[in-house]
């Protein structure tokens, strides 16, 4: 069973990732480097969070597009490759 929030879990941690390295590349090897990580790297997640307070619902009676019957083989394959993602994502050093 794969949990519902890993993609976004594997999403922050990719734009995680590009913030630090751009940053890394802007800024160099500052003392305030972690201060300014900590600042940028909440803002893809602030961003999501703001979008999905606007998102739709799934009409009465209707299901999201990913756990409708047919769709069911892509979204164990797809749960389990993006759950290999997210741990290769957060275990990189």
């Amino acid at each position: 069973m794969i949990p519902e929030g890993v993609p976004l879990f594997a999403v922050l941690l990719a734009c995680g990732l590009i913030i630090s390295t751009i940053l890394g590349n802007l800024i160099g090897d500052v003392p305030d480097f972690a201060q300014y990580s900590f600042l940028w790297m909440a803002v893809p997640g602030f961003a999501l969070a703001f979008m999905g307070m606007f998102a739709r619902e799934p009409k009465a009676g209707d299901t999201r597009w990913y756990t409708r019957p047919s769709m069911t083989m892509v979204y164990r394959v797809g749960g389990v490759i993006m759950l290999i993602i997210a741990v290769l994502l957060a275990t990189r050093v």
